[in-house]
């Protein structure tokens, strides 16, 4: 047999015997392998912690929904108090203008029946308030008055002939 030289003897004597490593590998296995087993019931832990008692954001989240449930109950509330104090107001109002109603209707059944009329007197009644001024504003007034009511009365008209059904092409 061969003699192997000196160095390579103390060489190969560093490298460790096969035997050695797998000893080595199985000792840091069994290092991983308890680390590994403690995270796992360390997060099994956390997560049923978690199912029983919320997130640390639950608290939170609960503090901000009750809140906004709470400004919504108080609006809600303050707007049906303010909505049956107006039905109350309207009712007794209504009540103090029966005159009131029965001249309006009037007035309607005139505005549908000989729109003109309505025109004209709202005109006559700007342009007798405009006679202090300038005839300028007299003119002015007059014809601004002419065209608005002529805008909503004829307007108004048309709304009401209109048919309930959009055209077809709608």
């Amino acid at each position: 047999m061969v003699e192997l030289p000196a160095w390579l003897k103390e060489t190969l004597s560093m490298v460790p015997s096969p035997s050695g490593v797998s000893e080595q590998v199985g000792a840091s296995l069994g290092v991983w392998r308890s680390w590994l087993v403690r995270g796992a019931r360390a997060i099994i832990a956390e997560n049923r912690r978690i199912d029983e008692d919320g997130t640390p954001l639950r608290g939170y989240i609960r503090f901000v929904r009750e809140g906004w449930n709470a400004s919504i109950a108080a609006t809600y509330t303050k707007f049906v108090e303010a909505s049956s104090a107006a039905d109350a107001g309207l009712t007794e109002l209504s009540a103090r203008t029966v005159f009131l109603q029965d001249a309006a209707a009037k007035v309607n059944e005139t505005r549908q029946h000989k729109p003109e009329v309505v025109v004209g007197a709202s005109t006559v009644l700007a342009v007798a308030l405009s006679l202090l001024g300038t005839r300028r504003r007299l003119i002015r007034n007059g014809v601004a008055t002419a065209a608005a009511t002529s805008a909503v009365v004829y307007g108004s008209l048309w709304w009401e002939k209109r048919p309930d059904d959009p055209p077809s092409g709608f």
